[in-house]
C-alpha cells in the first residue's frame, strides 16, 4: 500500500474551507481530478463501480422552515 502524506488544516468558516478546496482543485491537472474521482467512487461502490450498471436516482425532501 502506498504511504500517504496527509495535512490537516483548520478554517474559521465554511467559506474559507470552500475557497481553499476550490484552489486545491484548480491547482490539479484534469488527470489528477479524474484519478481522485475514481478513488472516491471505488470507496463508495467497491467492485460494483466497474462491474455493474448503476441506476441513477434522485430523492429530495421539501421542508417549510
Amino acid at each position: 500500500m502506498k504511504k500517504r502524506n496527509l495535512t490537516i488544516k483548520f478554517y474559521d468558516s465554511f467559506e474559507q474551507e470552500e475557497m481553499a478546496e476550490v484552489q486545491r482543485r484548480t491547482n490539479k491537472t484534469p488527470k489528477e481530478n479524474l484519478d481522485e474521482f475514481a478513488i472516491l467512487q471505488s470507496r463508495v461502490f467497491g467492485e460494483n463501480w466497474h462491474k455493474q450498471k448503476m441506476v441513477r436516482k434522485i430523492t429530495f425532501e421539501k421542508v417549510t422552515w
